[in-house]
């Protein structure tokens, strides 16, 4: 993955959204993208032994299932679109707005530790804890919500649709002619009381 720079990869992130949407009419996006999944399947026919953990078990679970190794290679590659774009905001503001709630930042590191942390090996040198990130959905409802609660608030993305036919919205007052597109801005879609 050497050959891969971090300008190939801002080259093909400058492009990604008329690429998504069927925008890229020159083919800029497509030819960066193909720079990076190429590397990215150097990268995974052959994945170092320091590699994160969620890479490696994705590529395992994919080519268990079938999956061809240039397929999983552009899986690996689009995954990323995900990562970069909307973990490390939601991390971000997470943990932002966990602090700047110091009550709220008590309850939950008393509700975590109760329900979804375990010590092994109690008292022993080798003690560990394991995180049950299943119990974080199931039993830290606090956790959960302002998880969820922060993507909905800080959310920054606008969702871009294709309209499939003709469509009269608000009893008339607006038309969305078929084939066109259509923006729909979510923060004020979830900030928005009248919406």
């Amino acid at each position: 993955m050497a050959a891969l720079t971090a300008c190939d990869y801002r080259k093909w992130q400058k492009h990604l959204p008329n690429h998504l949407t069927g925008l890229d009419f020159f083919g800029k996006a497509q030819k960066a993208r193909e720079v990076v999944q190429d590397s990215m399947l150097q990268y995974c026919s052959a994945l170092p032994l320091d590699v994160s953990k969620i890479v490696s078990e994705r590529q395992r679970i994919l080519r268990e299932g079938g999956m061809n190794p240039e397929d999983a290679a552009r899986q690996e590659t689009m995954f990323t679109v995900g990562v970069f774009g909307n973990i490390a905001p939601t991390l971000f503001w997470s943990i932002y707005e966990l602090f700047s709630r110091p009550s709220l930042l008590a309850e939950v590191r008393e509700e975590v530790p109760l329900n979804a942390v375990t010590e092994v090996g109690k008292g022993a040198d080798t003690s560990h804890f394991i995180l049950d990130v299943a119990a974080i959905k199931t039993k830290c409802p606090l956790l959960l919500a302002t998880y969820q609660e922060t993507q909905r608030t800080h959310d920054s993305h606008a969702n871009i649709r294709k309209v499939l036919a003709d469509t009269f919205l608000d009893d008339g007052h607006y038309f969305l002619r078929k084939g066109n597109y259509c923006l729909i801005p979510t923060s004020s879609v979830h900030q928005n009381k009248l919406v």
